[in-house]
């Protein structure tokens, strides 16, 4: 179990999953024991090397292609250096499994596609191991490995990260260190064709 004495720790698009201290629940709705009522980009309520852990789980799917190289940065920003960035995100690779095992589109459809039952419940990207431990590591993270809900803090308290279906794991937890030195600029292999070619702003 993580030693959590004089930690600061933020719970980033925490819903109604409030987690006790030292983690601080952030969430863009209201609801009761979140602690910043924030969009999870920019964090700007927050100077550089806060946290000594940051934890999102299934939130940097919602951000589109084109943002999740900045969304990722941000979030290890406030972290400080030798801090931990804690990421849950859908495995395309598991729901390849779960998908191959049944043939039943409604097993995979929520973690490909979102929930959709608010207007911030849509997925834009997906992720495997190596993409996302290439664009964890480009955004200054290094020490990139898997971690396990069960020898977390945070163990007791279900969330996506912990989900099974058919079998199969339903997420990607991976998490890596803060280095010293911050990559702030790179090749973002989840780029769009616009961007490239500088159609965006």
């Amino acid at each position: 179990m993580e030693g959590i004495d004089n930690k600061r720790y933020l719970h980033i698009g925490c819903g109604n999953n409030i987690l006790p201290k030292p983690f601080e629940n952030l969430d863009i709705r209201k609801f009761e024991g979140v602690d910043h009522v924030s969009q999870a980009y920019p964090l700007e309520s927050f100077e550089d090397n806060t946290f000594d852990l940051v934890y999102a789980s299934h939130i940097l799917e919602h951000y589109n292609r084109d943002e999740v190289g900045k969304v990722l940065q941000e979030w290890t920003r406030v972290t400080k250096v030798g801090g931990r960035v804690r990421i849950s995100v859908p495995s395309f690779e598991n729901a390849v499994k779960i998908y191959q095992k049944t043939n039943k589109i409604e097993n995979i459809i929520g973690p490909i596609s979102g929930g959709q039952t608010y207007d911030y419940e849509f997925h834009y990207c997906i992720f495997d191991e190596r993409s996302l431990t290439m664009l964890m590591n480009k955004c200054g993270l290094t020490a990139v490995h898997r971690w396990s809900y069960e020898r977390t803090s945070h163990t007791d308290f279900w969330d996506f990260s912990q989900a099974i279906t058919c079998g199969e794991h339903v997420s990607l937890n991976l998490e890596g260190r803060k280095k010293d030195n911050e990559t702030t600029e790179f090749k973002d292999l989840f780029q769009t064709t616009k961007t490239k070619i500088g159609l965006t702003k």
